[in-house]
């Protein structure tokens, strides 16, 4: 046969092959490309020999059809790479190895005809490709049965599941992150186990399919248990984005809840967690380790517990000895009573005499419901009297019951005993899930609830925040709406409710009083009903004006740290009760207004007064049927919010783009200065990101500049006068916080609220000598003037980090995650699946007890399910439950001793003196290197230091705090700023310095 020829048309940018027909010699079926042979050829998974293909090409006619054509297309803007490419591509689909030399050379024979086609004008010029080169390719293409035979089988993978599990990794544009992965392998593993072993034991192995997987809460024979999900309607105003077509109309829609109510039944019913849900009153003096030891958990009737049980009693208040509450000091359960005796007068009337005084017993005395001997030994001052005119306490100690004491009959209707009852206090979050991101999209207001009782690094775990619901503001929801329908619920929880409780055994009383509601201060502000950027009084807390109208010249900076009156659940009720706010009076307010706040002002008319201040019409007035929550105290000061994204952002955005503003050099020596922080181990984390950038920080970015940047600014800028100026609010702001981002105090307490509160007015009026300065008025901020809050906030609810928001941003993410995956149909009933089905997998797993939804019963996991989870151990728990969606700790208050951390430590045989050093590494080992300390400047939060050629090996000293050290070529010092080393250096003063005088 001639030569034909094979073309490259420079105009269509395309390579153009015909031909005739293409046979196949096994089953005859023909093929109008060769390309379509192939395809067939492996669509039948045959090995085809080139002699084989080469049979059929007789028939190949190249220009009796020019309308069979394999293209290949072009890009125009190289096409000589491109065209080399593909002619590369139809060369080398197999390996080139084989083929040897007659491959190489018909592949440089093609590409100086590519490369003369291309640079050609004339289709006249063409080079043409002999119809024998064709056939090489056909032989190249058909020949890969015996190329690969000098070749390992699963050439270049190791085997076929590893290229089974790069294909998943790397297949294509879903991707998958390292935990996922790790998570996806264990699995795999995991399968393989539990195959192996049914194949033992002669059992089907079956896996389940997608669907069931994904919605098996459809399948009706599904016996999984769910979450107790409630739908209720929600009163909303539509927009058109729900279809009404009339933007602001009025409607009614399902909104899905996961009450707290059920989130406490299965928690009660839980192995891991039932102990760590309720607890007495901690009345330990000058301390402050739990929330137990706060005042509201102290002194408010509904979160004291009724009942205890010793010597395998049952003990109430009201009891013997007339107990007036339970409680713990100094880890001892005690109880508070009068003594009584009962007998009668002269007449056979009943007599009580009770001691004027209340005692303290151990609560381990407790042996009978009687008088025991032991309360006669005390001395006795008694008061005697007939009932009738017995006190009140005393009256209601006699003869009333507690509200949780139940009585429990038998089958004959015959009293047997009290039912049990526990006091299991919660704390609501709220917040819209945005983020860092835009708030004019995609906003959804989330609810979730946690239970304060457990200890601190449990409660901000992810396993212990729980899910209660999310709404779309762009639908028409908004978190008011909400308050209703969770007001409900709570009310129950704080009447009490019958729940199990696998602690006792039986179904026991709940009580569950809200402690508090955190959230950012404009969900506040609709929580209490409250205007908030536009009111003159937007304070929750007290009746401070905004003067932020008002010149300096006005007041002075101890008007911005004076006392003001305050608001109370009283003022609330009476606003609440008025839809319009201008028909009812809030009585005593006025006066306090007219003296305080109207001096500087025009004389106005009370009426507008009252109407200006800042009350406002919300479904959350709700809130105020709950006898356990106070909006005027219940809803703390949230120091993420208030501090870091308050004040701390004011400062640090101010300085970057005014004080620095065009100061290149200094902008320069900053970002070294920090840049030389990121090799430090005293923090867990280090600030990396530009100073540019300071309006898009984070908080957790904030929190480092915090404790980082006062330093520099006292040590480094001191002869620039608008550095040093900011500087002193500054170093003001970082001592507070320091203070504020503590997770306990072991003693000290009241030194400890008073030095927060000190610095808080500090603040105040250095902010406000720097908004003379600058014409600024960062002091003015309702941000700044909740600091003055924060002292009573410590006070009521313990340390501030009891009621931090960030761990409640960081459960948004998962929230933002869940919504990635969904299509916005039904996004609330989704959101709320999706977490039941995770706290209830949860739950099972735990070994934890539920009702079935078909028998009514209790009932738990198989034994077998019990098995394999407990043959698992942790892994199964780390791979499924959370390891890698942990919360992350940004407040740098414990590190890992590690080479370059600075610690505070003591001899552990003699803890009278401190020390400070440098843990670092010698002969393989850790020692700390001892410091000597000289120099304090408390105002400056800073200690100058010098190494010792002394050192400790760690086993004979005692860490006593992390520390924050700091060196250049002047000074080196100890950065008190750090979080939790301020209070603890000014309480330990003189157990430093002792040994250095």
């Amino acid at each position: 046969m001639g030569k034909e020829q094979l073309k490259y048309n420079k105009n269509l940018g395309k390579i153009k092959l015909a031909s005739h027909s293409f046979t196949c010699h096994l089953c005859s079926q023909e093929c109008s490309t060769l390309y379509n042979l192939q395809q067939h050829v492996q669509a039948q998974d045959i090995t085809t020999s080139s002699d084989s293909l080469t049979e059929n090409v007789p028939n190949l006619n190249i220009t009796s059809i020019p309308d069979s054509e394999r293209e290949f297309n072009v890009v125009e803007d190289s096409q000589e790479a491109l065209f080399q490419a593909d002619i590369l591509a139809m060369i080398e689909e197999e390996q080139e190895e084989a083929m040897g030399e007659n491959i190489s050379s018909l592949r440089e024979r093609i590409f100086n005809m590519a490369s003369l086609t291309i640079n050609s004008n004339m289709e006249s010029d063409l080079p043409t490709l002999a119809f024998e080169d064709c056939q090489s390719l056909l032989d190249f293409s058909a020949a890969s049965g015996e190329w690969n035979r000098s070749m390992p089988p699963f050439f270049p993978f190791q085997n076929l599941q590893t290229l089974v599990l790069q294909a998943f990794v790397d297949g294509d544009n879903s991707m998958i992150s390292v935990s996922m992965l790790t998570k996806i392998m264990y699995t795999i593993n995991l399968l393989f186990e539990l195959k192996k072993r049914a194949d033992e034991d002669k059992a089907e192995f079956k896996l389940p399919k997608v669907g069931t997987l994904l919605n098996y809460q459809h399948n009706k024979f599904n016996k999984i248990s769910l979450f107790p999900t409630t739908v209720k309607k929600v009163t909303i105003k539509a927009t058109s984005n729900l279809g009404s077509g009339i933007t602001g109309q009025v409607k009614t829609a399902d909104c899905h809840f996961n009450f707290p109510s059920d989130h406490l039944r299965f928690l009660l019913a839980n192995p891991q967690k039932a102990l760590y849900l309720s607890a007495l009153p901690d009345y330990t003096e000058n301390q402050c380790l739990s929330v137990q030891q706060d005042e509201k958990w102290k002194r408010d009737p509904f979160f004291q517990h009724p009942f205890v049980q010793t010597n395998g009693k049952d003990f109430w208040i009201g009891d013997v000895g007339r107990v007036i509450w339970f409680y713990l000091k100094d880890s001892i359960a005690l109880f508070d009573g009068y003594l009584v005796e009962q007998g009668s007068d002269s007449e056979g009337y009943p007599l009580h005499e009770i001691q004027s005084f209340f005692v303290p017993y151990e609560v381990k005395c407790l042996d009978s419901a009687w008088l025991p001997p032991i309360f006669f030994s005390h001395p006795k001052n008694w008061f005697s009297s007939g009932e009738t005119s017995l006190n009140p306490m005393h009256n209601g100690l006699l003869f009333k019951s507690h509200s949780l004491k139940k009585p429990i009959f038998n089958s004959a209707n015959q009293f047997v005993r009290f039912q049990k009852a526990i006091v299991a206090p919660l704390a609501l979050f709220s917040d819209n899930t945005s983020g860092n991101l835009t708030k004019t999209h995609g906003i959804y207001d989330s609810v979730l609830v946690n239970f304060p009782v457990m200890p601190y690094h449990m409660r901000n775990r992810r396993k212990n925040n729980f899910f209660v619901t999310a709404v779309s503001q762009q639908a028409g929801f908004k978190l008011t709406q909400l308050i209703p329908v969770l007001a409900v619920d709570l009310k129950s929880l704080e009447n009490s409710i019958e729940m199990y409780s696998l602690t006792y055994n039986e179904a026991v009383t709940v009580c569950a009083p809200l402690l508090f509601i955190t959230t950012d201060n404009a969900h506040h502000a609709k929580l209490v009903g409250l205007k908030h950027a536009t009111s003159n009084f937007p304070c929750r807390r007290c009746y401070h004006r905004s003067l932020t109208r008002f010149s300096f010249d006005d007041f002075d900076s101890d008007h911005l740290v004076c006392h003001c009156q305050r608001k109370t659940k009283e003022h609330y009720r009476i606003a609440a009760t008025d839809s319009t706010r201008k028909e009812k009076a809030i009585p005593s307010v006025l006066p306090n207004i007219d003296d305080l706040y109207l001096r500087m002002e025009k004389s106005m008319d009370k009426t507008s007064i009252l109407t200006d201040l800042g009350y406002s019409h919300t479904s959350a007035k709700d809130l105020l049927c709950l006898q356990s929550f106070d909006p005027a105290l219940d809803i703390p000061v949230e120091i993420l919010h208030t501090v870091a994204l308050g004040v701390c952002k004011y400062l640090v955005n101010h300085l970057f783009k005014e004080v620095l503003k065009g100061n290149t050099a200094l902008q320069v020596k900053l970002s070294n200065l920090l840049e030389q922080e990121k090799g430090s181990r005293d923090f867990t984390r280090t600030f990396r990101n530009k100073l540019r950038h300071s309006g898009s920080y984070l908080g957790k970015e904030f929190k480092i500049l915090m404790q980082v940047l006062p330093a520099i600014l006292n040590a480094e800028f001191a002869n620039d006068i608008e550095v040093s100026m900011i500087a002193k609010p500054f170093t003001e702001l970082d001592i507070l916080s320091s203070l504020l981002f503590v997770q306990e105090v072991n003693s000290d307490f009241d030194q400890y609220l008073s030095n927060a509160d000190n610095t808080a007015h500090h603040l105040v009026k250095s902010l406000y000598e720097y908004d003379v300065y600058a014409n600024t008025k960062f002091s003015l901020t309702l941000k700044t003037h909740l600091l003055l809050h924060l002292k009573e906030d410590i006070k009521r609810f313990g340390c501030a980090l009891y009621f931090e928001t960030e761990k409640g941003e960081q459960f948004n993410n998962f929230i933002r995650t869940h919504l990635v995956y969904s299509n916005h149909r039904a996004d609330n009933r989704d959101l709320i699946f999706k977490f039941g089905k995770q706290d209830m997998l949860r739950h099972i797993a735990s070994g934890s007890l539920w009702i079935d939804r078909t028998t009514d019963t209790q009932v738990k996991s198989g034994s077998g399910i019990s098995a394999f989870l407990q043959d698992q151990g942790i892994k199964f728990s780390n791979n499924y439950f959370g390891k890698y969606q942990e919360f992350v700790d940004s407040n740098h208050i414990k590190t890992k001793i590690v080479t370059g951390v600075s610690v505070v430590f003591s001899y552990k045989d003699n803890v009278s003196r401190l020390f400070v050093g440098k843990v670092v590494e010698s002969n393989s080992a850790l020692c700390i290197q001892h410091y000597q300390l000289f120099s304090p400047n408390l105002n400056l939060a800073t200690v100058g230091y010098q190494p010792s050629e002394h050192y400790w090996n760690l086993e004979a000293v005692k860490i006593e705090c992390m520390l924050h050290l700091t060196s250049d070529v002047h000074l080196s010092r100890i950065n008190l700023l750090k979080f939790g080393s301020y209070h603890f250096f000014c309480k330990n003063y003189f157990r430093f310095f002792a040994l250095n005088e």
